[in-house]
């Protein structure tokens, strides 16, 4: 039995989980904390690549101490995490029922013999992750930081924050705040651009399909940018699950040199030809977080999700481009509903001319700049096989 988990059918189980939550806190308040808990912390993050990525920029920014951070999230997301500095990883695979629970079971047993001191919880709003977590903790016999919706209360060794009013970069410093720090090194590389080189990433996840700029827009902008410079040559990149949708994008202009490459890239392969792309456009999605960590000249639309939310606001590689109606962003968290004000028809996006896509794109590619500095993340200096070999800085 194949298990496809699409974020709105573990939504739809989540709310199963509410009853169980409930009752696995309760048994948590009347539990004893263990005197000899660790001093390692376990980070729970599944859903979200861009948000792990974020999550690593600021434990970076922060100088946390990642040799002390396990972080527990799905197997697929174990090559990005091993990129951007997570060494540490409890992995629980999706591929069958068998597996998930195997996993999930496992990893129960490995924290009662780690008992990590504290349990913090990323995983906003889950009622199935929560009443994971609480039996987690249950079993380290140390503390927890949760984040729910309209929720916020403290008792003995369990803290809950609500999320109603924070933005996920709050979110994460309340749990960065916790954590051990240490001093790090910082290294970048230099990496000559290809100059006829752009890279659009026309999809979202089907976690969120709201986030999509329609199709017909990024016609217009490939089509306006071709006429401008016929030399550009235009990667579409995605999983392999969205490259028919991407195929649909190719169908509209015969003839452009447009390659669809979604499926074609690992992690690694998208990091080294993001490092020297002219320029990057996007959607919010795991690749956009994954640009903003490299430090790569990217074109940012937005319209359910702003930058704001995810702390974005002077990344001078940045470049972000929203109507700004007074409805957005209308996606903060889990157990929003995204365009309810709109009904449905994502004005935000629509209504945004591809025209000021185009014209920010021509500028940026205008400047003519030949090299760029490159965040590396420590874990690449040890892999000698990477051509993003670092340079201490």
């Amino acid at each position: 039995m194949v298990m496809r988990i699409s974020g709105k059918t573990l939504l739809t189980i989540d709310r199963l989980f509410w009853l169980p939550h409930q009752l696995a806190e309760f048994l948590l308040r009347s539990s004893r904390t263990d005197s000899k808990t660790g001093h390692q912390i376990l980070v729970i993050k599944f859903m979200g690549l861009g948000s792990i990525i974020r999550l690593a920029s600021l434990c970076e920014k922060n100088q946390v101490d990642k040799s002390r951070i396990t972080l527990l999230t799905l197997s697929s997301n174990n090559d990005l995490c091993q990129r951007i500095g997570f060494r540490n990883t409890l992995l629980i695979r999706t591929k069958n029922i068998f597996l998930f629970s195997k996993d999930c079971l496992k990893i129960l047993a490995s924290i009662r013999l780690s008992k990590p001191g504290l349990i913090i919880d990323f995983e906003r709003c889950s009622h199935s992750v929560g009443f994971y977590r609480t039996i987690l903790t249950m079993l380290a016999g140390g503390s927890s930081v949760s984040f729910e919706s309209q929720r916020a209360m403290t008792f003995g060794k369990q803290v809950i924050y609500s999320v109603e009013k924070m933005n996920q970069e709050e979110l994460f410093m309340k749990g960065i705040e916790l954590m051990p720090t240490v001093s790090n090194e910082s290294f970048e590389k230099t990496i000559d651009i290809h100059s006829t080189k752009v890279l659009i990433n026309i999809n979202a996840s089907n976690y969120l399909l709201a986030r999509r700029y329609p199709i017909d827009s990024f016609r217009d902008i490939i089509k306006s940018l071709h006429a401008w410079d016929p030399h550009l040559e235009f990667y579409l990149t995605g999983t392999l699950e969205e490259s028919e949708y991407v195929n649909q994008l190719i169908e509209k202009l015969p003839g452009l040199p447009v390659h669809n490459v979604s499926g074609k890239w690992s992690i690694e392969k998208l990091w080294n030809e993001l490092s020297d792309c002219a320029l990057f456009i996007t959607g919010d999605s795991g690749p956009l977080h994954l640009a903003a960590y490299m430090g790569i000249a990217t074109i940012a639309i937005w319209g359910p999700t702003q930058p704001e939310h995810f702390g974005y606001t002077d990344e001078g590689h940045l470049h972000h481009i929203s109507l700004r109606l007074s409805c957005s962003p209308c996606f903060r968290h889990p157990s929003s509903h995204p365009a309810r004000a709109c009904k449905g028809n994502i004005d935000c996006l629509k209504n945004m001319r591809a025209s000021l896509i185009t014209k920010k794109a021509i500028h940026l590619l205008s400047s003519h700049i030949i090299s760029r500095s490159i965040h590396i993340p420590i874990t690449i200096v040890s892999n000698p096989s990477s051509h993003l070999q670092p340079t201490m800085i």
